[in-house]
């Protein structure tokens, strides 16, 4: 095991941040401490860039079940 943080061991590893394709505030803003958009700035603070990801809750969840209470509340809520 490569990496281990507080006694759990990973292999590998994906940043993921779910944002809604909409939240242009959150999305399309440059930021005071960068200078840079929000996928410039993050991949600045992390380690390994390359392993950070942007999704929207909708391509999430796109392959779950469309009928079960938590993807009607993620629908409902956020796209």
């Amino acid at each position: 095991m490569k990496n281990k943080v507080m006694g759990y061991e990973a292999d590998d590893f994906l940043h993921v941040m779910v944002v809604p394709d909409n939240n242009d505030s959150l999305l399309h803003r440059t930021y005071k401490c960068s200078g840079t958009g929000l996928y410039e700035t993050w991949t600045r603070c992390i380690n390994h860039p390359g392993k950070f990801v942007i999704i929207s809750p909708k391509a999430l969840w796109a392959k779950q079940d469309e009928n079960s209470d938590l993807y009607q509340y993620l629908k409902t809520r956020y796209w």
